[in-house]
């Protein structure tokens, strides 16, 4: 999945969703890595799943990505 995102040029999305958060902390890293965007989504689907953009921030952070990435 990694090597074709860095082929294509596209972003890796680190989602919220408590139930999936299918990017782990070690995909994460290996994106940085090689240089893929990483983008953080809270994948609400309501106005009450907003807060799952912490779970993104959290996932993304333990994979070391910066806010800069």
């Amino acid at each position: 999945m990694l090597s074709a995102a860095a082929e294509h040029g596209v972003a890796i999305e680190v989602t919220g969703q408590p139930d999936r958060l299918d990017l782990d902390d070690t995909g994460v890293r290996r994106a940085i890595e090689t240089e893929i965007p990483i983008v953080r989504n809270s994948d609400a689907h309501s106005v009450r799943e907003l807060c799952n953009m912490a779970y993104a921030v959290a996932q993304a952070h333990r994979g070391w990505a910066e806010r800069s990435r």
